[in-house]
């Protein structure tokens, strides 16, 4: 009895020992059981959209940061922002265009075009910005009498600038020393580039919504003015060809200017470029866009 009872924290002990062991032993097989297991959600648009999601409160889980499906899911946003992503493919587009023609001055063959966005091909599709097109669907109404001008007309605009360009407008009018008349958005028509018959061939910014005309009676497009900067003495060397006389001497309020409240906040907060500043001979001082022209 004597032995028995001296033996019997000598076998508690050994116990112990033995099941501490099992569990340290046991614990590393788990974790690669639960890895094997783990899937990763799946992407919008990848061939898993449209499978039967995991049930709730199985092994899924996301991928590891710096993995290839991490890589996937990552790519995805750009992609999905061109116009047949963002639109699909079967969608309507619609769309009313014209050539500016140079005899007449005027726009002419005036014409509707009815597709579908996964038919859109050439300039259909803005070079600059594969995100916006000549697609009226693709094109918003910006009211500025929501962003503080309650006087001027709705213009439209392509989707993904409306936002920056109704704070632009409300920028604007916080300033309160600069007045908008009038201001000219989508317009799909081609009004630009070489000119064969006597007719424009190229589409203008203003045909992707990428381009905004403020003020078009005080700030005119001059022809044959190859100066930089603009001044008034540089102008009096060029011929106005489309919309009203510069001057901001005498109408400070509704000019655009280098520098000036619509300058700054168009090219500082938009991220566009003014025509008053492009390349060539032409100084279009209403006009803001992706490139300028």
């Amino acid at each position: 009895m004597f032995r028995l009872r001296a033996a019997l924290p000598l076998l508690l002990l050994t116990a112990c020992v033995a099941r501490t062991a099992v569990t340290v032993v046991a614990e590393p097989a788990v974790a690669p059981l639960l890895q094997s297991v783990a899937v990763a959600p799946a992407v919008e648009g990848s061939a898993s959209e449209g499978s039967a999601a995991p049930a709730e409160g199985s092994a899924s889980a996301p991928a590891l940061e710096g993995s290839a499906a991490a890589e996937s899911i990552a790519a995805e946003p750009a992609a999905a922002e061109e116009p047949t992503r963002r639109h699909p493919p079967s969608q309507a587009c619609n769309y009313t265009t014209y050539q500016w023609s140079m005899k007449r001055k005027t726009g002419v063959n005036r014409r509707t075009i009815s597709k579908t966005f996964g038919e859109l091909k050439g300039d259909e599709i803005d070079p600059n910005d594969a995100r916006c097109s000549v697609c009226e669907e693709n094109q918003v109404w910006l009211r500025p009498a929501d962003h503080g001008w309650p006087n001027i007309k709705p213009v439209r605009v392509c989707d993904v600038y409306a936002s920056k360009l109704g704070k632009a407008l409300e920028e604007m009018a916080a300033s309160g020393a600069f007045t908008i008349i009038d201001l000219e958005g989508y317009r799909p028509g081609r009004t630009r580039g070489a000119v064969v018959d006597g007719m424009r061939t190229q589409m203008s910014n203003h045909g992707y919504g990428t381009a905004i005309d403020i003020n078009a009676r005080h700030n005119g497009l001059y022809a044959g003015c190859n100066i930089s900067p603009v001044t008034l003495e540089g102008l009096r060397r060029c011929r106005l060809a489309v919309g009203g006389a510069w001057d901001p001497v005498a109408r400070p309020s509704p000019s655009v200017v280098r520098g000036g409240i619509p300058y700054r906040i168009m090219t500082q907060s938009v991220g566009w470029k003014w025509g008053g500043e492009i390349g060539g001979g032409t100084r279009d001082l209403m006009h803001f866009s992706l490139t300028g022209f």
